[in-house]
């Protein structure tokens, strides 16, 4: 391609001969002059050059335009860059991608308009062209879709909601739009909310509770001494505890010591039997008296046996050698009388006997 002088800013690839065809790879990429002279001349001034035709080589590293969908920012030897999601290329040679357009999204790569979708939770706005969210008491779960109102029974308490939440059990979502769940009877709107959020959580009313209407005021709390299951509703669900027995419509009163009631609602208190013990008011079943004692008088206690004597508060022990306890009490043992003895668990003071060398006179040892 030209002579072989070599010119400042580039050496010449290949001097041509006479014939007619001739192959020569450069190798470099860039941009090179094919001289095509009239038959019969076959030297050229440089000086006075006059190109009849030039074109353009292409190699495999030659510069190619960026596709629709992909964006070069800046010159050098980078790569075409993909357009980011939430924007879009149509254009070769592009420089930079277009935004979609307020609230929508794209995929990766996109290559027009088309594919911006407004998101989920969003509809397009045909007169604004934006994407605008769906007000509470709506949702829209589709990208591009459009927004629904709750049905009833669910509720979206804020917007852009991309689907609506179900009323929980024993609830509904009466008002409309449907943004919140009013609470059944026996159910209670108390339980707080998430943060920014207008919804009523409801709950079973705890035990010991109830609530004859639906809406959303707590539950009341059952008379004294009483109780009820979770969620109930009218007042007469509250029962006089185990422990109590009736005392008038709404009023429980705690059994005596001495008596108990196993049953809820009791009309009266039962006595303790035999072997058995209340200490205290109020309760429930009544104890088993502990080893070697049985029920006072009262049945509010037990006393300990003969022979035995109480050691701490529910139990007894054997009256120890030398010892005897007549009654049945929880009084100490007593000592034998001087210059005698007796086995352990005695119970009478006979049992206490002069030691060898001694007689009894009267009541003593001598």
């Amino acid at each position: 391609m030209g002579s072989s002088t070599t010119w400042p800013e580039n050496d010449v690839c290949a001097t041509l001969d006479g014939s007619l065809i001739q192959t020569h790879n450069c190798v470099a990429t860039g941009q090179y002059i094919f001289i095509v002279l009239p038959i019969g001349i076959w030297t050229l001034n440089f000086l006075e050059l006059q190109v009849f035709a030039a074109v353009e080589m292409s190699y495999p590293d030659a510069c190619v335009a960026c596709a629709a969908g992909v964006y070069k920012a800046a010159a050098g030897e980078g790569l075409c860059e993909s357009c980011a999601a939430g924007t879009f290329n149509p254009h070769l040679n592009a420089t930079r991608c277009l935004d979609c357009y307020a609230g929508a999204d794209s995929p990766e790569t996109s290559v027009a308009l088309e594919a911006c979708l407004c998101a989920a939770g969003f509809e397009l706005n045909e007169t604004a062209f934006a994407c605008d969210s769906c007000p509470a008491g709506s949702s829209n779960g589709a990208e591009g879709g459009r927004c629904a109102a709750c049905a009833n029974g669910t509720f979206s308490a804020a917007a852009a909601s991309t689907a609506c939440s179900v009323c929980e059990a024993r609830s509904a979502s009466y008002a409309s739009p449907r943004t919140f769940c009013e609470c059944d009877a026996g159910y209670d709107a108390l339980q707080t909310c998430p943060a920014n959020s207008s919804c009523l959580r409801c709950r079973a009313c705890p035990a010991d509770f109830f609530k004859d209407t639906h809406g959303d005021a707590g539950c009341e709390e059952c008379q004294a001494n009483s109780e009820s299951d979770a969620a109930s509703v009218p007042q007469s669900s509250c029962r006089c505890s185990v422990g109590f027995s009736q005392l008038g419509e709404a009023e429980c009163a705690a059994c005596e010591p001495g008596f108990f009631s196993d049953t809820l609602d009791a009309e009266v208190c039962e006595l303790c039997g035999e072997r058995r013990f209340a200490n205290v008011s109020a309760m429930s079943e009544c104890h088993i008296c502990w080893l070697d004692s049985e029920s006072n008088g009262n049945f509010t206690g037990c006393d300990c046996n003969p022979g035995f004597t109480p050691m701490g508060d529910f139990a007894c022990e054997s009256c120890a050698a030398d010892t005897y306890k007549e009654t049945r009490d929880n009084t100490a043992c007593l000592a034998c009388r001087a210059d005698s003895q007796s086995a352990v668990q005695s119970f009478l003071v006979e049992h206490c006997e002069c030691n060898a060398g001694f007689n009894l006179v009267l009541v003593l040892c001598s």
